[in-house]
Formats: structure tokens, sequence, C-alpha cells
């Protein structure tokens, strides 16, 4: 869900479904679940563990992604 939110840009949405968990420890970052928790106009719904939120509200710090999406502009070669 949180991919589909960041997708959003700035743009306000009416319910918004985050999925916490630490599996993905990986987006367990707190600018992360305040985004997906500021988009939503009339519901937010935080599903998951309460340990993996507080990982997520501990951790302050932002990870590079590595979606591979320069590669792809850039194309083979």
């Amino acid at each position: 869900m949180k991919k589909r939110v960041l997708n959003q840009k700035s743009a306000a949405v009416t319910e918004v479904l985050e999925l916490i968990a630490t599996q993905q420890y990986m987006l367990l970052q707190r600018n992360l679940v305040y985004t997906g928790i500021t988009r939503g106009k009339k519901l937010v719904v935080l599903i998951g563990q309460r340990k993996a939120l507080g990982m997520a509200v501990r951790n302050n710090r932002t990870e590079n992604r590595f979606s591979g999406l320069l590669a792809r502009l850039i194309g083979p070669g």
C-alpha cells in the first residue's frame, strides 16, 4: 500500500490501508508511515504488527531504494 500512496504524490486520497510488517523491514521508516497516515482524508487503517510499527517510528533514517529505474530509462548499452 505504501507504494500506491507514494504514487499519489501530494494528492490526498479518501481511504488509506497501510500494511506494516517486520517482513518488509526495508519499508519500516517513519517518513513512509507518516506519509500514509497524512494522505487519508476520511479513513486510515493500519494493519500489522505493533513491533513493526515501533520499528518504523524509531527509524528516522531514509534508505536508498534501488528500483532499477535509472537502468530502465537509459536502456541497454
